[in-house]
């Protein structure tokens, strides 16, 4: 079985229901999001508070202060 994580990058905030709702609709219940915009960690919360049963992960982290800032937003 073939194994994918898309990985969205939010540039808004109001973008992420809209990108979360689209993959869950396409059966894929994962995503990463990367850490390239400046609402990444609030979007990583609203996706985690709006899609509880989707794993939400983070990337593009490239130091410790964006790690942190994403397990507090739930990343997985």
């Amino acid at each position: 079985m073939d194994k994918k994580i898309p990985v969205v990058i939010v540039k808004e905030l109001n973008e992420t229901e809209k990108m979360m709702s689209a993959l869950k609709n396409y059966g894929i219940n994962c995503a990463e999001i990367t850490f390239r915009t400046e609402c990444a960690a609030e979007a990583i919360g609203l996706a985690v508070e709006k899609f509880p049963d989707m794993n939400v992960g983070a990337g593009t982290i490239v130091n410790v202060r964006q790690c942190k800032q994403a397990l507090k937003a739930g990343a997985k």
